[in-house]
């Protein structure tokens, strides 16, 4: 072990997520905060999200394992992850930091650009495994 933060994705979560939304629309937050005091500590001096780094679920690059059912994420650092693909890791090229989402949110740049929600066929009952966290970030209602 080399000391990183490493996360799982659900490579059939990640498929659900492109079929949903588009670009600009969906993130994964990686936190390098892996104890639980740490996270803890972190959210109380208000830094939680500064070191976090987002990954629009559109940036993830395909894997060239098509029965890959997992992915590793390492996080190295603020904006500097890797993905597995599927054995050596390989860099995600874009990332964003929360700063950089907020002004993109803000400027009408990021997010769903119509009222409702996209339309997906269900084909099948779809499962999901974890537990998944949603940070909302919107601007206010009398700024739009």
């Amino acid at each position: 072990m080399d000391g990183f933060p490493r996360f799982s994705l659900n490579v059939e979560q990640l498929q659900v997520l492109l079929n949903r939304f588009n670009r600009n629309e969906a993130f994964f937050v990686l936190s390098p905060f892996t104890l639980t005091k740490d996270f803890i500590v972190a959210h109380h001096s208000g830094n939680l999200l500064q070191q976090s780094t987002l990954i629009d679920v559109h940036d993830i690059p395909r894997s060239r394992k098509q029965t890959q059912r997992t992915r590793t994420l390492k996080y190295l650092g603020p904006g500097r992850i890797r993905i597995t693909d599927p054995i050596e890791y390989l860099p995600v090229e874009r990332t964003w930091s929360i700063e950089e989402l907020t002004a993109a949110v803000m400027e009408g740049k990021v997010g769903r650009k119509g009222p409702g929600e996209r339309e997906v066929p269900k084909e099948r009952k779809r499962r999901y495994g974890g537990l998944n966290y949603y940070i909302h970030i919107a601007r206010r209602l009398e700024e739009l």
